[in-house]
């Protein structure tokens, strides 16, 4: 349960975590050394937010997965009125920068709210929407770090393209 899974050193999660990310074709094997890296640092965001195992595949598909599929509380957010100037001020500032550490994702997140005068909320919460295809996942520099520039950038292109994004299916 949640309680044992908090517990669980970051590495023992992520060995643990496995079946179920191969399972359901996020991650292939052999795991080597950089994938199971990748995979400690998705699981360790998630760790505090799973209640089992078997929820880390749902809760993680968008690190591991170039395309993903948006819900509708997310594509309502990204085509409110002001949203695609935002993302294209979130991308300008993201695509400059020189590496993808969360320091300097955090630098360019300030940057940003600095040259747009917007709350957090207001700037962060839309990117969120475009690079998860969700309005709620960790936080997000983190987020975006292990996620990957190219991949951000190709997400936050998409919503910039006005074309259809893919949808998620709705829970039953």
């Amino acid at each position: 349960n949640g309680n044992h899974i908090r517990r669980l050193t970051t590495a023992e999660l992520a060995r643990r975590c496995m079946p179920f990310l191969v399972a359901a074709g996020l991650v292939s094997e052999p795991v080597d050394e950089a994938t199971f890296r990748r995979v400690e640092g998705v699981v360790a965001l998630e760790q505090t937010r799973i209640e089992s195992l078997q929820a880390i595949a749902e809760a993680t598909s968008y690190f591991f997965t170039p395309t993903i599929t948006y819900a509708a509380k997310a594509e309502r957010m990204l085509t409110q009125a002001g949203t695609h100037e935002v993302l294209r001020a979130a991308r300008s500032h993201l695509a400059g920068l020189p590496d993808w550490a969360v320091t300097s994702l955090e630098q360019a997140g300030q940057s940003l709210l600095a040259d747009t005068g917007l709350a957090a909320k207001d700037a962060f919460q839309p990117a969120r929407a475009a690079v998860t295809g969700r309005v709620a996942s960790p936080p997000l520099f983190d987020t975006l770090h292990w996620i990957g520039r190219d991949w951000t950038l190709a997400r936050l292109d998409l919503v910039l393209s006005g074309q259809p994004l893919p949808k998620a299916e709705a829970a039953p």
